[in-house]
């Protein structure tokens, strides 16, 4: 009985990983975020000027199918690219160069606005931890004089 009992139990749990795992990959887009708040995470959270970086990623918690994508803009730079994660949501890559034109270092406070399909205005902002160091050292108001 005990045997029995286990690996129902054992087929039950596999069973509900591999759904899991099917539905947030499915692409399937639930709702907007609860109370409107828009969510966003910076990515990398540092951001070191002096070392090859091709992107800046914006994760955000809002589904890309509702989201106007033309109307995306981080910092007010246009993004470069928006798609959705394997769970449907926005993600935005804005090229780094750009941003390295707008930051400096200690930080930047990056905003990231877009318009949703039914027309309302969103916006959230993030902190980027800005450096500027090539490996001998940093350069700048943090480091040594140049």
């Amino acid at each position: 009985m005990s045997k029995s009992v286990l690996l129902v139990a054992v087929l039950c749990l596999a069973l509900g990983i591999t759904a899991d795992q099917a539905l947030s990959r499915s692409g399937a887009q639930g709702p907007a975020p609860a109370g409107g708040d828009l969510a966003i995470t910076l990515s990398p959270a540092t951001f070191n000027l002096a070392a090859p970086v091709d992107w800046i990623t914006v994760h955000t918690n809002i589904p890309l199918s509702q989201v106007d994508a033309d109307s995306v803009t981080l910092a007010g730079l246009a993004a470069d690219q928006v798609f959705a994660d394997d769970r449907g949501n926005l993600v935005v890559k804005v090229d780094a160069d750009s941003v390295a034109e707008i930051v400096q270092p200690p930080s930047a406070t990056l905003t990231l606005a877009l318009v949703t399909v039914d027309g309302v205005a969103m916006q959230a902002s993030a902190t980027l931890a800005v450096i500027d160091c090539d490996g001998d050292g940093p350069r700048g108001p943090a480091g040594p004089a140049e």
